[in-house]
């Protein structure tokens, strides 16, 4: 809730789940901005899914 809207359609991403679910997009998201993931090298439903062991 740290985005003030500025308009009043907008949208924002929101991630649902369990804590460790969570942190685990949030750290996908990290990497990516980082540099360290490419895009659409690791597309998060075949390597990096919540779902895989």
């Amino acid at each position: 809730m740290d985005l003030e809207p500025l308009d009043i359609h907008q949208r924002v991403p929101v991630i649902i789940g369990s804590r460790n679910e969570v942190e685990r997009i949030e750290r996908y998201h990290q990497e990516y901005d980082r540099g360290e993931d490419e895009q659409y090298k690791s597309p998060l439903f075949q390597e990096r899914s919540l779902f895989a062991n």
